[in-house]
């Protein structure tokens, strides 16, 4: 049986939006280029402030995937129709990730569960869910 592996955004700034999603996870950490990496970047001609392909490892003991940022040269039509849910420490846990560059989108209530409905810099949508 198959498992899953990684979770793969493809955006247009792949160290952009890994740095966003690095400062608003507590559970991931992006992995710094080694000089092994930065030569194989160089000899390929690549932007280092735009590489391809960023990661955020799981942090120890997180049990979490892996979340990889591809850069693609299409843009992704509409609405994505695959997202991330986050939870929300505290009240001021929201302030600090629009802060860092999410967008309000919606405010959904269901079943009497409230929560919000983000965007990140690039328009991915995501859901944020206040503690409790």
């Amino acid at each position: 049986m198959a498992g899953l592996r990684d979770v793969v955004f493809d955006t247009h700034h792949a160290l952009e939006l890994a740095r966003f999603w690095d400062a608003v996870l507590d559970s991931h950490t992006l992995l710094p280029f080694d000089d092994d990496d930065l030569a194989w970047l160089a000899e390929r001609g690549h932007d280092l402030d735009n590489p391809p392909s960023v990661s955020l490892d799981p942090t120890p003991n997180s049990g979490g995937l892996r979340i990889w940022f591809n850069n693609v040269p299409d843009p992704t039509p509409g609405k994505n129709r695959l997202h991330i849910d986050v939870n929300l420490r505290d009240g001021e846990e929201l302030q600090r990730v629009l802060d860092l560059g999410a967008t309000v989108v919606s405010r959904p209530e269901e079943h009497g569960e409230r929560w919000w409905i983000l965007a990140d810099p690039e328009g991915n949508q995501f859901c944020a869910f206040p503690p409790g």
